[in-house]
């Protein structure tokens, strides 16, 4: 009946209520973790062991807590747009936004837990940002466009809809907001797909 009930209920509280559950895991950890602490210190090395292992499962469990909390907040800023805008061209940026938070998520406390067990994270930060580096270059277009989309949608620059004059003068109503480009629809019928960079900077 308790399943019932919670499929009846509005997604945004579905979400929510996924919370529930890692939050007992959270506290089921901390009280196993005081147990240790209590009656394991005479074994300093098991005693290590365990509260290592038991605050890596802590960090992994909050990780998680706060990507549920960000989907739900990015949800809800994607329907008051989609409220206020009366459109869906932003729909496309929300599980990018999602894929990047998690990834960050995932990044910091996998850090967090190399320190923990005593693991240098110094050449895996020298790594990542060589990495980082060459990706940027190497994806410098598209990024540039991505961030640009997502510019132009929280800035709500334009919506779909608006007739909007290009920097040589062309005129097209906004059709899409993509991740990397925006459609609009011009005068002689066609469809003109225009970099989100070069509209952003515009």
């Amino acid at each position: 009946n308790l399943v019932k009930a919670i499929k009846k209920k509005p997604s945004g509280l579905k979400r929510i209520l996924k919370l529930e559950y890692p939050f007992f895991v959270f506290i089921i950890i901390l009280g196993v973790q005081a147990i240790v602490n209590t009656y394991l210190r005479n074994y300093p090395r098991i005693h290590n062991d365990l509260n290592n292992l038991l605050v890596s499962l802590i960090i992994v469990v909050f990780a998680y807590m706060l990507s549920v909390i960000g989907s739900i907040m990015l949800d809800n800023w994607s329907k008051r747009l989609k409220r206020t805008r009366h459109d869906e061209t932003h729909e496309g940026i929300v599980p990018l936004l999602k894929s990047v938070i998690n990834i960050l998520l995932g990044l910091i406390a996998l850090i967090f837990i190399l320190q923990i067990w005593n693991v240098s994270v110094g050449a895996l930060l020298t790594s990542l940002g060589i990495a980082g580096v060459i990706l940027g270059f190497a994806f410098r277009d598209t990024l540039t466009n991505v961030f640009g989309g997502i510019a132009l949608v929280m800035d709500d620059t334009f919506r779909k809809g608006d007739l909007i004059e290009l920097e040589d003068g062309e005129l097209g109503y906004v059709i899409e907001t993509t991740l990397r480009s925006t459609k609009l629809h011009n005068f002689d019928q066609e469809e003109v797909h225009v970099p989100n960079a070069k509209l952003s900077n515009m």
